[in-house]
């Protein structure tokens, strides 16, 4: 498990890449795009991103104030029996719900403070990979949703409407809410909340101790507002989960 933090500022597509083993990207904060054959795959704190070994990418990353990402390493053999007759995985993303967030960042904490084993973290991060691949979700692969995902990625703290992200990305508004919903399954306002939410226990995981501020800094309207939607998505109050999540920074 490695801690891979990106400086802040947009970075272009990088050079070609090979990736050295399976890997999983779990991103807590921020945009990651990888980019393989022409075709781009968007990664961001609602969606897992994963690799297979000797394949070849570039990367960017997009966003003003960098990302930071838990990713997992799995050796060939334990990757197999997740892979198809091509050695690769059989999805190149997957979406993240919040209790399975919850979890990763738990898991943090619990390495940090010496809480946890080898043992248990294998099987961790083995559950998490099955419970992923076991869903029956397409990739959202169309260039028009990874354009809307890394347009929320980036903006999700401010206020805009629809018909703005839409010229951003290229569409009309109609269009890009009825293909974002249908092959996401959710709304463009529900993925900004979700992110808002990510990015709120972040904060609070890295420490925060002024709450206000980090509903401001998440995109929320006020401290209430961001407790109502945190307890709505969590069943704990942000200072709860200040308290469980302290040192997963």
């Amino acid at each position: 498990m490695l801690d891979v933090r990106c400086e802040p500022g947009p970075m272009p597509l990088s050079d070609l890449e090979v990736e050295p083993s399976f890997s999983v990207v779990l991103p807590r904060h921020g945009v990651y795009v990888q980019d393989v054959d022409g075709r781009s795959v968007v990664a961001d704190p609602t969606a897992a991103m994963f690799l297979a070994k000797g394949q070849v990418h570039r990367t960017a990353h997009p966003t003003d104030d960098g990302d930071r990402n838990t990713d997992l390493a799995f050796a060939d053999e334990v990757a197999e029996p997740f892979t198809d007759r091509r050695g690769s995985f059989p999805a190149r993303s997957r979406p993240i719900d919040i209790a399975a967030y919850l979890r990763h960042r738990r898991m943090l904490t619990a390495i940090r403070s010496g809480a946890t084993t080898a043992l248990e973290i294998d099987e961790w991060a083995l559950g998490l990979v099955s419970d992923l691949l076991a869903m029956a979700v397409p990739d959202a692969g169309r260039p028009l949703v990874d354009d809307a995902r890394a347009y929320l990625a980036a903006s999700y703290h401010t206020d805009f409407d629809l018909r703005e992200m839409a010229r951003a990305v290229g569409s009309s508004p109609h269009h890009l809410s009825r293909v974002f919903r249908r092959e996401t399954g959710r709304t463009i306002s529900g993925q900004r909340t979700e992110l808002r939410l990510r990015r709120a226990i972040d904060l609070i995981a890295q420490g925060a101790d002024d709450l206000s501020r980090v509903a401001v800094d998440a995109g929320f309207y006020d401290h209430p507002h961001m407790t109502r939607t945190v307890r709505r998505h969590t069943g704990e109050t942000p200072d709860a989960l200040r308290r469980i999540l302290r040192l997963a920074s």
